[in-house]
Formats: C-alpha cells, structure tokens, sequence
C-alpha cells in the first residue's frame, strides 16, 4: 500500500512523492546529505583533529614566563636536587612551590613530546644508554673473566685438573653476573635520588652495611 505526499521546494513549486508504508516508518531521506570532508593528509573522511602541537589550547607565554622557564631548566640541569623553594625565589611569575613544580613537569613533558621524531629523547633515552652501557661493561668483565681462566686451563692441560678449571669458570660467571648487579643497582640509585654511588657502595646499602 502507498500514498502521495506533496514536497514544497524553494521555489514554491510543488513536487508529488510516492511512499509506501514501510518508508513512511523508516522515514523520509534528507534531501540534501552532508558531504563528508576528505583529509588532505590521509585521504579518508573523518572530523577534524586538533594538532597536538598548535592546538587551540596553546598559550603565549610573556618574557617574564619565558625567563622563568629558563632558570627552572637551568636549575634543575645543573642540580637535579634543587629545592623548589631555591628555584622560586629566582622567579617574578609563580606564587609557591606547587606552581613551579608542575611547570617543570610541562616543561619537561614538551620537551619529550619535541624529541619523539629523535631516536634519543627524555628518559628513555638516557635509560637505554645507562642499559647497553651497563650491557657492555658486563660483557668486557665476562670476556675478562673468560680470557683469564683460559689462561689458567691452558696452563694446566694434561694435569688432571679440568675439574677444578670449570669451577673457575662458574665463579668468574658468578663475579661478572655480581658486579653487574651492583652496578645496575647504583645506575637506579642515581635515577631515583641524582647521586652517584659505586657498585662497592651499592652493594654495602643492600646488605645493610
């Protein structure tokens, strides 16, 4: 079963449409649907993003401010244990502590957020240089320790002692595998406090020396 329906354009005009019931239910179309927006960089209709770097939440910053943020990353650089209450007496714009330290946590995070395109950036980067530094000085102990009961097994070829050799081998394994974790132990002492302390006194605060 259908019926006609009569459209009014702009014009005044009338138009007769034919609809069944079923589309009297489903409702009629919009006569004029919206066309989506093809994105220029990617070539497929979605809304518009915000650019994360030059979005509408970007604030000028005055000179003043701009200095402020200097002299936070300078502090911070040249004393990672810097007070908050030292750095904001070097400032004219902040009012406590509070407000420095998240400005420094900003601060910090633009300037990860700028060097995500660098292999090296922020922490990570440091922290995977403190790993294959920390990687290759245990290889080099290993390899010493190996060069160094090489010698000793070849010394003592043919004397009935190959038992004894591969005991030495164990502990140097045993050495190289101690004195890396004392020092990866210091490295993460340092990344949690700024201070530097050697594996000696790194494995004296674990024992509780």
């Amino acid at each position: 079963m259908s019926f006609t329906i009569w459209h009014t354009k702009a014009d005044g005009t009338l138009k007769p449409i034919r609809m069944s019931i079923l589309d009297a239910f489903r409702g009629v179309p919009d006569p004029k649907p919206k066309k989506s927006v093809v994105c220029p960089c990617c070539g497929k209709a979605h809304n518009p993003r915000p650019d994360k770097k030059h979005g509408s939440k970007a604030e000028e910053r005055t000179d003043a401010e701009k200095a402020d943020d200097e002299t936070i990353l300078r502090m911070k650089e040249e004393n990672h244990q810097a007070q908050w209450k030292d750095i904001l007496e070097q400032t004219t714009t902040f009012k406590d502590q509070h407000q420095v330290k998240a400005r420094y946590k900003e601060l910090i995070g633009h300037k990860q957020d700028e060097g995500k395109d660098d292999s090296n950036d922020g922490s990570k980067g440091k922290k995977k240089d403190k790993d294959a530094k920390n990687r290759e000085e245990g290889l080099k102990r290993a390899k010493g320790g190996q060069g160094q009961q090489s010698e000793a097994s070849e010394k003592k070829k043919g004397k009935g002692k190959q038992d004894k050799s591969d005991s030495n081998v164990v502990e140097a394994w045993a050495e190289s595998y101690d004195n890396k974790k004392w020092l990866t132990l210091a490295s993460k002492h340092y990344d949690k406090t700024g201070q530097r302390i050697t594996p000696e006194q790194a494995r004296q605060m674990a024992e509780g020396k």
